[in-house]
This record gives structure tokens, sequence and C-alpha cells, in this order.
């Protein structure tokens, strides 16, 4: 929306105007506070918010291999823990009392063998989830306030060393997309929906050396696609439209050009509990980019959100579709809250829920899961997703060089504008398309070579 400033008279009597201003568009962060701008800004990317038990049935190996926490713990090694007199000073009494309150708590996580655990370094991860457990209880118990980054980097302690495999890169800007819907936009939705960076506050990516084969070789995909004219034809003279910055879905190329791929976004927000919500939305938001990204790669995966705020912890799980049934082919970005762990029996009321499962990091057995489910995703990230990943750049490689298939950008280009038309508002995402604007209705406009002469003013005669 565009405002004027009143004209104002300069001392000779003349008016002097200033020019519009066009307001500024939003930032990401502004649009996941407001329900109603978020709700321009999903219906537009053709978001919608769904059910766990709407996970379609091809991802659901993918997702339940990460979500799966169980047996993580021996309970005969615990219980060698609670004999051994000698051990480290880690195996004082208040140690195994975190892990017996855990097992009382979530009985799920420990296994029944008597046998070592498979990871070595399990211990040292134990005893590290441990500290970061009583750090964030101290913090709770505290009548002192904290900020945002106070409680991230409680976080820290044991959520960082949890990735041992995948790149995790904190405060990354990442593009946002293309609106998928462009017509009767108004300037109201044009401020929302020219946002073109958000920025998460935790990602996991694959690392370069996993996938050095797509990206560094003459005859890699990355470069056989950048160099070819059914790829190159989609270029602009518009920055960011060309191959290099649509394969990654970071703002910002790498130091080396080549693919990115995200499998999972975290969000902090302060710990407020009303704010889990907005974290929620902001998340939604980078992962569309994400997925928006894999979609124009031709990879059909899931991406993982993780919610943090107010000493807990949300997860939810994003994935695009396009329905066979569907003759437009339209492209829709789904997102699940994720309803709990299973019980066992029924699960139809627990996947047919809208309502977070909520893990408080101020329980033992809860931090314990949510470290697990970190590790998780940083096996499946650089295992399973990766692979699948991989197996789809192949794939759309062979189809654009030898079935003649067509790539699709999917990133923010340009500055999408309203542009009226009689009936209907719509928009355009190049400002040089814009029609010229049509002069008002009035008098004639005069020739300037039939004009007069302007008529000299009064004073002395020329010499």
């Amino acid at each position: 929306m565009s405002s004027a400033s009143p004209t104002s008279s300069n001392r000779g009597g003349r008016k002097k105007t200033t020019k519009s201003s066009t307001a500024r568009s939003l930032s990401a962060s502004q649009i996941a506070r407001d329900p109603n701008q978020f709700e321009t800004w999903s219906s537009h990317h053709n978001m919608d918010q769904v059910l766990f038990s709407d996970i379609p049935d091809a991802l659901n190996q993918e997702v339940d291999s990460v979500m799966n926490v169980k047996s993580k713990i021996p309970k005969g090694w615990l219980d060698s823990l609670k004999s051994d007199h000698n051990g480290p000073i880690a195996c004082r009494p208040e140690f195994v009392k975190f892990l017996e309150d855990a097992r009382t708590a979530c009985p799920d996580l420990f296994s029944d063998t008597d046998k070592p655990p498979p990871d070595k370094f399990l211990y040292d991860e134990l005893v590290t989830v441990f500290g970061a457990w009583k750090g964030l209880r101290e913090m709770k118990a505290s009548e002192e306030k904290y900020s945002e980054a106070d409680f991230a980097k409680a976080c820290d302690i044991f959520r960082s060393p949890a990735v041992v495999l995948s790149r995790k890169r904190g405060q990354c800007a990442v593009a946002l997309p293309q609106p998928l819907s462009t017509t009767n936009l108004n300037s109201a939705a044009i401020r929302v929906l020219n946002a073109k960076t958000v920025i998460p506050d935790n990602l996991m990516l694959i690392p370069r050396s996993y996938i050095r084969d797509l990206c560094e070789s003459e005859g890699s995909p990355f470069k056989v696609l950048k160099g070819h004219p059914a790829v190159k034809e989609i270029e602009s003279a518009e920055k960011g439209s060309a191959f290099s910055f649509q394969s990654t879905p970071c703002n910002t190329l790498p130091s080396s050009p080549g693919f990115e791929f995200i499998s999972s976004i975290g969000e902090d927000k302060k710990p407020v509990h009303p704010l889990l919500e907005d974290a929620y939305r902001q998340n939604r938001m980078s992962i569309a980019a994400a997925l928006r990204h894999l979609h124009s790669l031709g990879i059909d995966l899931p991406v993982f959100g993780l919610v943090w705020a107010d000493g807990t912890v949300r997860a939810h799980v994003d994935w695009w579709k396009i329905s066979p049934e569907d003759e437009s082919q339209t492209l829709r970005i789904f997102s699940a809250p994720y309803p709990g762990p299973s019980t066992g029996e029924d699960d139809r009321e627990r996947t047919t829920t809208s309502v977070f499962h909520e893990w408080r990091l101020d329980d033992p057995g809860h931090i314990l899961q949510v470290h697990f489910l970190i590790r998780n995703i940083d096996h499946w990230t650089c295992n399973g997703f990766k692979d699948i990943v991989t197996a789809g750049i192949n794939k759309l490689k062979k189809s654009i060089v030898d079935d003649r298939g067509k790539y699709v950008p999917w990133k923010r280009v340009g500055v999408l504008k309203a542009v009226r038309h009689p009936k209907e508002p719509s928009a355009t995402t190049n400002s040089s398309s814009s029609p010229p604007p049509k002069r008002k209705p009035g008098r004639p406009r005069k020739s300037a070579t039939n004009s007069p002469p302007p008529k000299r003013k009064p004073g002395r005669p020329r010499k």
C-alpha cells in the first residue's frame, strides 16, 4: 500500500508534492506473529495443517524411522552403573536417579537387553544431557528472567553434541519460495508475499562431503544441469534466477556453488508459552522453502520441524504432494503436528488429533527422548535422506538430458507488484513488464513545437 504526503506550498506559491512511497514488505517473523498475515501467505503457497494420519504411505517408513526413540538405553547397562561404586564421578547418585526417573516416566526408552549399548559414546552423551537438564531446571526455578538466547544456549548443551554426522547451521537465511498463486492480489497481500527470506535458528543439512559426486566433477548432475539449455532458459536478468541460486534453499550461495539440502529446521522462541504458535508458523514458512526446493528437483521426502519455547519442545512433519486425481497438478504443502509416541494400543485417537505432543525439558524421560530424536534426524540426514536425494538428482539429470524434461524454478525472484485492471487486481513479478501508467483524462497535452514562447517578466529593456 502506498501513501502520499499532503501537498505543501513554497514561498513562490508553487505547490510541492512528495513522491508516494511503497510500503515495505513484512518480515517473516512479522507474518508469523499475525495469524491473519500468515493465512494470506500460506494460502498463496497452498499450505495446510493436517493430521499425522494424513502422512502418505510412501513417506511413513522415513517418518517412523526418525520418530522412533524406543529401546535406546539397555536396562542392564543402567543396573551396572548403579552397582559400579568405583566408576567415574558422573555415576554419583543424582545421575543414576536421573536415569531411573527417566525409566519410570518413559519405560519404552529402555530395552530389555543386558548387553552393553551399541554406541560406545552413549555414556558420554547421557552425562551431557544430564548436565543440560540440571541447567534448564535451575533456569525454570529461578526468579531471574531469561532471554531467548539464554534458553537456546542452555539447549545447545545437549542438542549440538547430538548432531554428529550432519551439518548444523544456526541463524542461516533461507530464501522464501515464489507464491503458487499470484492472482487477485491487493497491495496488502503484496506486502506479505514480497517477503524474501526467513532466518530459522537451526538447520540440519547433508554435508558437502556426502554429495560431492553430485556437484564437483565436469559430468556431475549440478554442472550438467547448470549448463543445459532447458535449464538456462529459466534464467532472467533478475538476481537469483540462475540455477546456481535455485539449487540451494539458502539465501546465499555456498563458497563452492552446488546443491544443498535441508532435512530439518528448528525455531527457538522466548520462554513464553503463547510464542510456540508463532514459532510453529515461522517454522512452516522455512520448511515450505525446503520442500519447494526438493520438489523442484523431483525429490519426494518429508522435512522435520522442531519448535523450542518455554522449556518445551514440539515436533511437526511437513511434506509436499500433488494428487494424482488433480488434473491441474496443483502442488500443495502439508504440515502435521506430531501427536506423541505410539502407546502400542489403538493409535487412531492419537493420530487423528491436531494437538501437539509436548516434551518438557525438565522431565528426565522427555529430555532424553528429544536427544534421541535429534540423533535420529542426524543419522537419517546422512543415510536415508541422502540416498533418496542422490537418486532423485540423478533421475532429474536423465529427465532433462535424455527425455527433454522441464525444470521448474521455485525461489522468490523480482518484486511482486499489484496491477490494477478494470475488474480485478492481479500481480506481476517483473517490474519491467508492468504497463506504463495511463494519463488521467483532461485537456490535451500541448505540443512542445506549437507552444508559444514563455512571457518575459517585465524589467529593464535589453541592451
